[in-house]
């Protein structure tokens, strides 16, 4: 909606709100991932971002050049010939429906492994890790004694000091010579040596010419490949979590002389935490400088270069929790986090990280705008109101591209995620999507006018964290200065929000860097004595202990507060000075603080209050009870301001300090509360003249507002502001008063009256309700096979029942079960899940088992919300392989599982066990023979029709969540699997070939460093080059060996490094002419490992990394064949279908319970055995199916008109069959066709739609009174969880998507009675919660619909 100008309005900021420019729309990441690209898919999926106002789309490859997290291999790979082509009609595409792209670079956070493939063509580009080796020795006039450098290092330099028996320094340190990678003692005695020295790791982005050909290999490809492109369609890059720099590089020593004047390799002690160098605070902050120099050269600036050149934005979010602005961390992971990354367009973070520390660099650095990815893991549930108040505090410090994280390709059943929630068109929310995402779209682009309006700056503690930061630990200052920088500017991190000190007191803060710092001018205008850089003037400088400082830094700093600028040491005073002339420098600073020019405000039990003491005379732009950001455009003075500090929601994680790869944020916990946002606010705003003109995020006509004088501040004036359109506000003051201030507000707006309450509708009033269905299955992404758009009559299901087994003697019929399902004295007492019932039984013995245990499964889902799913941030296409978990076991325990299984015909094959454990295993008490080589074992089984007791014995050999799978395979060669096997250093086969494949592809998996070689000739490594290395994921490389093959005896090897289990696992795949299979081959206990005594047996890893399945190269045959729903080749007829039952299990009489939604005309439900169904009490009449081949009856029971209000009961009365109890009496979910019906006002889960997502729409037929109808009259519905749209009488009221949602009705009301409509739509979080295995739908987010009190409400002045 567009309204009319204000002319106050600058004309920028006046265009932009009639035409929200795209390029400011919300930046979506969209998954290319989960199932093969389709180009119709992808232009019909362009089309409906753009109807959501979606104009901003980066392009990201979860899996791009092998399995990952789950996810099976991207399809087309990315960077193929046949990527590129589909890229580029994706790029026509967007280019008619006016979309920029933006390309993910794969550098960071990625399974492209550009930079393995480098370093196996060039190893010279490889990185280098600093370390030492030491040892104390003897040595004596027959021989020194000597220290040998690791095989894999180069040596650099080596010190020997003398040491007594003790180990105590017994004299001063000496230089020794390394010769041939040996330091030897320089005399008789006992000595400690220490041989410095670096080893290969990772890649070299201190290398220009590597990094030169790192960027060619992505950035060098598209404009070779979409140069024409790039600028228009191609908008921008984006970069995620870049791995640590290296510590070292073979020209660092030649470097550090050139740029620092002395010999680093002489002072190489120093950064170590045990150094008592006086020198060697300077010393470590010149290795860290260097190294951040370096990057800057090789990598940051030129590519920041290439996208100036091309005119693209780059954004970036890097590793945590150097993203989240914690100094120490941007020296360990980037040297110099600031130096480094000012060369991004668009730094940012996602919201486990922090806004200021980018926004500022932006502003510091004329950078465009600032990254904010988000909100990644919290969840299916939320809702465009939760996501709008998470995004504000954002917008608030300075984050102007909105990075949603994300929209799939595919959800492929539902069971394709990757850490929801997915903010596309799947969700029932969409239809409203657009009104949401132009608000944030006004806003960004608002707020990217102009410049930043800002008093205090805070010094990043770069220089103090790299004096403190040695090679293996942080020393105190460090750690203090971290700590007391964080108090001061907060934590922003979504999980784990603390607002700092500043934020406290109401002031705004840029965190300025030391390079900014010290080409800043001091200057004294009207507005006081300022230090200027940029477009930036700060009144004041805080130095959060900020103990050792740049010498140019603290030159500034003088010079600043010698012309009168406010200079406040926060904690510690600075105690030293590095860099030419650093003694002066010191000595002037100190006299600063010594005289009174400068302050030192020690830290006290009351922070706050002795930090607004020293701010006493700071008056800066904006002083508000609310949080705000001053920007100036035009002349014009624009404040943002947002309801609520920081935000209306508490959020809290299980681990909250488990930041990053540590995964210690997965289980979110929040409270939204729209109640949290004031309803109004007084700001107070310096030198500007009125009137204020109030601009609406969500596109209301602009309304001017009336300025007050303030008695004790001649230069500043006071505005009541009114949050009556939601949660954020923007005031605009001009340049110069055009016109006398209004007395009053004046324009359209609700905010200058008072509502008073008209009609007010009874809260347990019901209203007539109809669905309105929104998931579109035309792809299957919510179900398999695909079924379309929803169209006829809408349809619910239902999965979860409440529950209950007649024991002997009950009868519910008799005993009025129909009626009444539970509470006090009801009959329910546990509750189950379609497809998932008692299969097996776990015996009572060992560790912690308290007593037998059952385990469900489900035929066709596996293990019921598997949390297997969880550290692959969701499931992944697949129906996880072992669906038998027991959970936790002890190494050498014994866990002893009986389960029956039920054959329709006799069986010759062979029983498939696979576990991380050893096997034994009995088939009606007679021992089968197993070849039990790994995870998974095999061995021949000849039985007859029926039941068989199974009885497995499992015992693992080393603690671990036991899981398991079984299986009844007709032919073991197509069931085999790899295994994981180690040896410390080389492992292989030989493959014996009669003729040579068209192609031949290698799959090698490994969380160590390894390389594969063919008969001899290396094909390729991989493994060292990840961020988060301490938490590495087996990493997957595909490798063509087609032309290192011969014809005879092949030899395939994988040679492996590193630290810890040298484990691989191997998969390949040979094809012939055809395109089909000609040979396979995988790892396992026949492979060789290559030893000092030769070839022997390679050692088998029998615990698997989550799915086994899912690090193959090619899918086996899946041990239940009822996961071909998801998965038609899961089942080829190598697996038997076969009925698991607990032992002794004769089936009986259960129950069912559910409530069906109001308006319900028809039952649906597939069962096994027979069934009885009641609604209220009443038992139905119903039609039934034949059985299919499972045996499965459809049973349909059409339900009487009666008055359609609900909910109502449904109890299903199943007599069942073994193996088919509890929710595996039910085939699927229970299917209401439902038409109009009437509902209360409340939460749909309690209106019998517990699963649903989509619409409701309510209506009814209000009576209004005459005298109502004649002034301003709004429908205020109270509590929404959802979204809402409004109609009265046919005639569109509008969409609200936050609070408040109060619609004005007036001159759409007739005297008498009016027919209004409220249409809400909410999350997908009730119907995944329900048929997918995520755990992202979080307590709370189930709820949806309209809560209310809904009543009509007039405004009288």
């Amino acid at each position: 909606m567009t309204h009319p100008g204000d002319p106050l309005l600058p004309p920028s900021l006046a265009a932009v709100l009639a035409a929200p420019p795209r390029a400011y729309s919300p930046v979506a990441i969209w998954w290319w991932s989960g199932e093969r690209l389709d180009r119709a898919r992808l232009r019909a999926q362009l089309e409906r971002f753009a109807q959501g106002g979606v104009h901003n789309l980066v392009l990201l490859n979860l899996a791009p050049s092998g399995p990952l997290f789950g996810s099976d291999a991207d399809d087309p790979p990315f960077l193929s010939d046949a990527w590129w082509e589909l890229l580029d009609g994706v790029c026509e595409d967007a280019r008619e429906l006016g979309t920029g792209l933006w390309f993910y670079d794969q550098l960071g956070f990625s399974g492209a492994d550009l930079q393995a493939r480098l370093v196996d063509e060039r190893p010279d580009f490889a990185g280098r890790r600093l370390g030492r080796v030491r040892a104390v020795v003897e040595s004596s006039a027959a021989g020194a004694g000597e220290l040998r450098c690791p095989p894999a290092g180069r040596p650099l330099a080596g010190r020997a000091e003398p040491v007594d028996d003790d180990g105590r320094t017994t004299g001063p340190a000496v230089a020794v010579p390394v010769a041939d990678g040996v330091v030897r003692a320089p005399g008789t005695g006992r000595w400690r040596l220490t041989l410095h020295h670096h080893e290969a790791l990772g890649f070299d982005y201190l290398g220009t010419e590597a990094c030169a050909a790192l960027l060619d290999r992505v950035h060098g490809q598209f404009e070779r490949r979409l140069g024409d492109r790039l600028g228009t369609v191609v908008v921008g890059s984006f970069q995620d979590e870049l791995p640590s720099l290296p510590t070292w590089s073979t020209g660092f020593t030649d470097a550090f002389l050139r740029l620092r004047g002395y010999d680093l390799t002489e002072r190489l002690d120093a950064l170590y935490d045990d150094c008592a160098d006086p020198d060697v605070h300077r010393i470590r902050r010149d290795y860290h400088l260097t190294r951040a120099e370096l990057a800057e050269e090789a990598f940051f600036r030129p590519l920041a270069a290439w996208h100036e050149r091309h005119g693209l934005l780059i954004g970036c979010d890097q590793q945590d929790p150097a993203r989240a602005g914690h100094p120490v961390a941007g020296v360990e992971l980037y040297a110099d986090y600031a130096r480094t990354h000012r060369w991004f367009s668009a730094p940012g973070s996602d919201h486990h990280g922090d806004a200021r520390i980018h926004s500022s660099l932006a502003h510091l650095y004329g950078r465009p705008r600032t990254w904010v990815e988000a909100f990644h893991s919290t969840g299916w549930g939320g809702t465009l109101e939760e996501t709008f108040d998470w995004l504000l505090p954002w917008l608030r410090a300075g984050a102007t591209l909105y990075n949603p994280h994300a929209v799939y390709y595919t959800t492929k059943g539902g069971w394709w995620e990757w850490a929801p929630p997915g903010t596309d068109w799947r969700q029932p929310y969409w239809r409203h999507h657009r009104v949401f995402a132009d608000a944030v779209t006004r806003l960004c682009a608002v707020l990217s006018l102009g410049h930043h309006l800002c008093d205090v700056a805070v010094l990043l503690p770069t220089t103090t964290a790299q004096a403190g930061t040695a090679l293996n630990g942080v020393d105190e200052a460090a750690a203090h200065a971290q700590r007391t920088y964080l108090e001061l500017v907060g934590d922003m991190t979504w999980f784990h929000t603390r607002p700092g000190l500043l934020d406290r007191l109401g002031l705004d803060a840029d965190v300025i860097d030391d390079a900014s710092l010290a080409r800043a001018r001091v200057s004294r205008l009207d507005d006081g004595v300022r230090l200027r850089v940029a477009d930036e003037a700060y009144s004041t400088v805080v130095l959060p202990a900020c103990t050792v400082l740049e010498r140019r830094t603290a030159d500034r700093l003088v010079e600043f507060v010698s012309a009168g600028g406010k200079l406040i040491a926060w904690g510690e005073l600075p105690e030293r000075v590095v860099g030419s002339g650093a003694a002066t420098a010191a000595d002037a600073l100190r006299a600063c603080f010594a005289d009174g020019r400068a302050m030192h405000v020690p830290l006290t039990d009351d922070p706050a209050g002795a930090l607004a003491s020293a701010f006493g005379g700071v008056q800066p732009a904006v002083r508000a009870p609310v949080p705000a950001l001053a920007r100036r455009v035009d002349g014009a003075t624009v404040v943002f301001l947002t309801a609520a500090a920081p935000r209306a929601t508490r959020a809290d994680v299980a681990s909250p300090d488990e930041r990053g790869a540590a995964l210690g944020w997965l289980d979110a916990r929040y409270d939204f509360d729209p109640g949290r946002y004031v309803r109004r606010a007084r700001v107070r705003v310096r030198d500007v003249p009125g009137p204020a003109v109030l601009v609406d995020p969500f596109g209301g006509a602009p309304r001017r507002l009336a300025v007050l004088p303030v008695a004790d501040d001649a230069r500043a004036v006071e505005v009541d502001v009114p949050f009556d359109t939601g949660p954020a506000a923007v005031l605009v003051f001009p340049a110069e008063q055009l016109e006398p201030s209004p007395p009053v507000v004046s324009g359209a707006g609700p905010s200058h009256v008072t509502a008073v309450e008209a009609v007010e509708i009874p809260p347990d009033a019901e209203w007539d309700m109809v669905l309105v269905p929104t998931l579109d299955n035309t792809w299957g992404d919510f179900a398999r096979p695909a079924t379309g758009p929803p169209t006829g009559p809408a349809v619910t299901e239902c999965r979860t029942f409440r529950h209950r087994v007649e024991a002997p003697g009950e009868d519910g019929v008799r005993d009025g079960w129909a009626a009444a399902p539970s509470g006090p004295g009801r009959p329910a007492r546990a509750t189950v899940h379609a497809t998932f019932g008692p299969r097996a039984l776990v015996l009572g013995e060992g560790p912690g088992r308290a007593g037998p245990s059952v385990l469900e499964w489900s035929e066709s889902l596996g293990v019921h919300k598997d949390p297997v799913h969880r550290a692959v941030l969701g499931p992944k296409g697949h129906v996880p392989e072992e669906f038998v978990h027991i959970g936790r076991a002890v190494a050498g325990e014994v866990v002893r599982l009986r389960t029956e299984i039920h054959l329709d015909e006799a069986f010759d094959g062979h029983l498939a066990i696979g576990a991380g454990a050893v096997k034994r295993v009995r088939l009606d008490g007679v021992p089968v023979a197993l070849d039990d080589g790994g995870h998974l074992a095999l061995g021949p089984v000849r039985t007859t029709a029926g039941p068989h007791l199974l009885e497995l014995d499992l015992t693992p050999d080393q603690d671990c969540d036991l899981r398991a799978h079984l299986a009844l395979v007709r032919d073991p060669g197509r069931y085999g699997r790899p295994e994981w096997i180690h040896a410390p250093g080389t492992m292989g086969t030989t493959l014996k070939l009669t003729a040579l494949p068209a192609r031949a592809v290698v799959q090698v998996a490994a969380q160590v460093p390894c390389a594969l070689r063919v008969n001899g000739r290396l094909i390729g490594g991989q493994g060292g080059f990840d961020p988060y290395a301490e938490h590495a994921v087996p990493r997957v490389r595909r490798h063509d060996v087609t032309a290192a093959l011969h014809i005879g005896d092949n030899d395939i090897a994988v040679e492996t490094s590193g630290g810890g289990e040298r484990a691989v696992l191997v998969d390949a795949v040979l094809e012939g002419k055809d395109g089909e299979p000609a040979a396979t081959l995988h790892s396992d206990a026949r492979w060789w490992a290559e030893g000092p005594q030769g070839r022997g047996p390679v050692g088998v890893r029998r615990a698997a990394v989550g799915d086994p399945a899912a690090l193959c190269l090619r899918r086996r045959p899946h041990p239940l064949p009822g996961a071909a729903w998801l998965d038609p080749e899961a089942d080829d007829g190598t697996v038997v279908p076969v009925r698991f039952a607990v032992p002794g299990s004769r089936g009986g009489v259960e129950w069912f319970w559910c409530e069906l939604p109001p308006g319900t005309t028809r039952l649906t439900a597939q069962v096994h055995g027979g069934i009885t169904v009641y609604v209220d009490g009443s038992e139905c009449p119903a039609a039934m199916g034949v059985p299919d081949a499972r045996g499965v009856r459809t049973v349909t029971v059409e339900l009487p008109r009666g008055d359609r209000g609900g909910p109502v009961t449904a109890a299903l009365r199943i007599r069942t069959l073994p193996g088919y109890e509890g929710g595996a009496a039910l085939a699927g979910p229970v299917r209401c066709t439902v038409g109009p019906g009437r509902i209360r006002l409340g939460d749909w889960e309690e209106q019998g739609l517990a699963e649903y997502s989509g619409g409701v729409r309510y209506g009814r037929v209000v009576n209004v009174p005459g005298g109502v109808v004649a002034g301003r009259v709004s429908l205020d519905l109270g509590r929404v969880r959802g979204t809402a749209e409004v109609r009265v009488g046919g005639t569109a009221a509008g969409v609200r998507v936050c609070s408040p949602y109060v619609f004005d009705l007036t001159g759409l009301l007739v005297p008498g009675d009016n027919t209004v409509e409220i249409t809400v739509f909410g999350t997908l979080a009730p119907r995944l919660d329900a048929t997918s295995p995520t755990h992202f739908v979080f307590a709370g987010q189930r709820v949806s619909g309209l809560l209310g009190p809904v009543g009509l409400r007039t405004g009288r002045g």
